[in-house]
């Protein structure tokens, strides 16, 4: 009988402090839960995931490329999602990738050569020497699925992923 008492009292007091902890997420939540709502299809809410990795303080990101990569990726897969020939369709598609095309820009890190100073797509000119940096690519971009979705072959190409990173 006391066992019992003393587990019961136990539970009791012991359960005061649980409770479940919300807030924001952090920039690898962030990152996580985007690339898994791509993956799922639901690119809006990547989509949201990704411009809220955009409003986080820059002294605690180093860079925002995987944020740029994720709104680029989302808006081609929303853009391949319409359907339709109409003019609204067409240019609905047409927004979205060049939407696509700008987030990737902005993923493209260009330094210049002697300085190491970035250098904006807007400025770079014939004779300009650069160095380009390759980031690797997500993780979930190398699984089966993830290469199935983005991998050469998602887009045409008879060819099969080789990265340029000696680990991936």
């Amino acid at each position: 009988m006391k066992l019992i008492l003393y587990i019961l009292l136990f539970l009791i007091y012991s359960c005061d402090d649980l409770s479940e902890q919300s807030g924001p997420l952090d920039y690898n939540g962030l990152i996580s839960e985007g690339w898994s709502s791509f993956m799922q299809g639901d690119y809006d809410k990547s989509e949201e995931f990704f411009l809220n990795i955009l409003e986080i303080d820059p002294s605690l990101v180093f860079y925002y490329s995987d944020a740029y990569l994720g709104l680029g990726w989302s808006a081609m897969y929303k853009a391949k999602n319409i359907s339709g020939i109409d003019s609204t369709s067409f240019v609905n598609r047409f927004e979205l990738r060049e939407s696509a095309k700008e987030w990737f820009y902005e993923a493209i890190d260009e330094i210049d050569s002697y300085t190491g100073e970035a250098i904006g797509t807007d400025t770079i000119r014939y004779g300009h020497k650069i160095d380009i940096l390759a980031l690797p690519a997500p993780k979930v971009f190398l699984s089966t699925e993830g290469l199935k979705a983005v991998g050469p072959k998602a887009f045409g190409f008879d060819i099969e992923f080789k990265s340029i990173f000696k680990n991936e």
